[in-house]
């Protein structure tokens, strides 16, 4: 690939939505490998569709939703999480290779005020589709006929290029429509804002249409396109035209349907006589307007097994074209790293919300009661750094964003990763071996409706070896909870700190947050090994000096305190043995600070 391409491709974020579409998956990979930037939303498939995306797009964020949101929320999920200033909305079953992806942006580039460019679809045996008209309320669609690029009323969902800066206070798609109509809706917001909307008929794309959800009931997935074009239709005369139309349009529908369907079963074809049915009922089942979603308005979440969708999904009501200011990186950093410290304006999930991030690697065993300890929150996110074991797919299961990074650089540029797909205006940081309790769960719903900005640190109660060290005195604070916006960025490899806006509160919650610090030996040993080697390299940044006298002098110091003055002595072999393997970390910090000193890295992992 050229180095023009490769800058080109470097622009654009490909956002894919999948419903039970693995199958269309493997050919992507094929097309969209040299794509840097891939994310690929699942709208609760049942198929493998998130497994097969990390599969066969390796590159690719997943998002995976516990539940079908619709088209149009799963892409504005998608495009939440676009940092690049072009982002390439592609269905599953419309190809694009690379190639035509570069031409499509250096006609974005040509064409700076264009909100959207669009190439031409094409049938699988290459007729062209009718991907773009003028707005349905001035002129029918007459077919596709341009020659060259030109501006045009209407461009098809399936195969997008938008210009995310052109989208500022017209939004991103109206999730009232779950399906149909929600690219004519926001077409027509765009023209109505004055932005323009192009074709390039030069570029093309292969679309097997209907062709991205494959199911054991094809006659429900036609009766569900019935309905959902029915709601939707009704949904946007509503919207552009008025209840009166709709309502005219809803009649209309229901005595067509009634009088064409008897004939459609004396000549049956299954599948058409399933989508009639479906528009029967959705035309039938439309009642008015529907509420926009809104951020208070949204289920609140029980238990994770008994939910189907986190309130994560909350709608993106105007999409930013840039962030109100930006952060600056910390020294060093990489460009994909100095992006994530840039923030939303307004928080997407609105105020009042609480985002819960966490952080795995390997955690099966933990995983599931930390995430359901969480469900509470408006969005969770767990931040992976590669593990091979079922973490992933469990907290998917259980309704998490999972934000694959195995690139593992420290704790500090793993929470960073957290921050920055935070979309709540409160974020919370919780490890995958803590849980929080009914307490500590009240008292951060309280702060988060209060709206208060400070920094709050929060007291562990231990667990060590299957015993709760409630006797021993606290070992201090941590601090884990701030407003998203107030809070800049993290350094640090290991015990990484927290860097916010100055002058903010300090605050103690009075709840304490269980902590499964040490749970059998083999882990103490492994953990022991990780943090002293990432202590030792840390202290060897700040150019301290190391040693076996100064490592048993901590050790010895840090013993004391914990056993005798936070009186682990009172919790028998657990606390000594909890004690111990603190103090033996000391210890080895400072001995690899002198005798490693050429081979300590901050990359350490367990």
């Amino acid at each position: 690939m050229s180095l023009a391409n490769a800058h080109a491709l470097d622009d654009v974020t490909i956002v894919i939505v999948t419903y039970n579409s693995a199958h269309c998956l493997p050919r992507q990979g094929e097309l969209l490998r040299a794509c840097p930037h891939v994310i690929v939303v699942d709208n609760g498939s049942r198929d493998g569709s998130p497994e097969a995306a990390r599969r066969h797009l390796p590159q690719a964020r997943v998002l995976a939703l516990s539940h079908n949101l619709g088209f149009g929320a799963a892409n504005n999920r998608g495009l939440a999480q676009v940092r690049t200033p072009l982002a390439l909305l592609l269905n599953p079953d419309c190809e694009m290779s690379a190639e035509a992806v570069c031409t499509l942006v250096e006609v974005a580039r040509r064409w700076p005020e264009a909100a959207i460019v669009a190439p031409q679809l094409v049938e699988a045996h290459g007729a062209p589709e009718v991907n773009y008209r003028f707005a349905l309320t001035d002129w029918p669609a007459r077919g596709p006929g341009a020659e060259g690029e030109c501006c045009v009323g209407f461009i098809c969902g399936a195969a997008m290029l938008w210009r995310m800066e052109r989208f500022k206070g017209v939004g991103g798609f109206d999730e009232r429509f779950f399906l149909y109509y929600e690219d004519d809706d926001l077409c027509l917001r765009l023209r109505q804002a004055g932005r323009p909307m192009l074709i390039a008929p030069q570029v093309r794309a292969r679309h097997r249409s209907r062709g991205s959800v494959r199911g054991r009931q094809p006659w429900r997935a036609e009766y569900l396109r019935g309905y959902h074009h029915a709601q939707s239709k009704l949904i946007f005369a509503s919207i552009h035209q008025d209840q009166a139309h709709a309502c005219r349009l809803r009649r209309a529908l229901l005595l067509g349907t009634t009088a064409t369907l008897p004939l459609r079963l004396l000549l049956p074809k299954p599948g058409l006589v399933a989508r009639m049915w479906g528009r029967w009922r959705g035309a039938w089942a439309w009642h008015g307007l529907p509420a926009r979603p809104a951020a208070a308005s949204r289920p609140p979440v029980g238990e994770l097994s008994s939910v189907t969708t986190m309130p994560f999904s909350a709608a993106l009501k105007d999409m930013p074209a840039a962030p109100a200011a930006a952060t600056p990186a910390p020294a060093g950093a990489t460009p994909e790293e100095s992006a994530t410290f840039v923030r939303w304006a307004e928080p997407p999930l609105g105020r009042g919300s609480l985002c819960i991030a966490v952080l795995t690697l390997n955690e099966a065993r933990r995983i599931e009661n930390c995430l359901r300890s969480a469900a509470f929150a408006d969005q969770v996110v767990v931040v992976d750094s590669g593990s091979s074991d079922e973490t992933c797919a469990m907290a998917e299961r259980l309704g998490a964003q999972v934000v694959h990074q195995p690139d593992w650089r420290g704790f500090g540029p793993q929470r960073n990763h957290q921050l920055a797909a935070c979309q709540a205006e409160y974020i919370f940081f919780l490890d995958a071996d803590e849980e929080i309790g009914p307490d500590l769960r009240a008292e951060l719903q309280a702060i988060v409706a209060s709206g208060e900005d400070a920094v709050w640190e929060v007291q562990w109660a231990q667990v060590a070896y299957g015993r709760a060290l409630t006797l021993m005195k606290s070992t201090g604070g941590v601090v884990r909870l701030f407003k998203t916006a107030s809070l800049l960025r993290y350094e640090g490899a290991v015990h990484e700190h927290a860097v916010t806006r100055p002058g903010l509160p300090q605050r103690r919650l009075r709840a304490k947050l269980l902590h499964h610090s040490r749970e059998t030996v083999r882990g103490s040993l492994e953990k022991l090994t990780q943090y002293a080697m990432l202590g030792a390299a840390k202290r060897a940044q700040q150019g301290k000096q190391g040693g076996v006298l100064r490592g048993m002098g901590s050790a010895l110091a840090v013993f004391l305190r914990l056993y005798v003055l936070r009186r682990g002595f009172l919790c028998g072999g657990e606390g000594f043995l909890y004690c111990y393997m603190v103090a033996q970390e000391c210890f080895f910090r400072y001995a690899a600070l002198k005798y490693d000193a050429d081979s300590l890295t901050d990359r350490v992992r367990r």
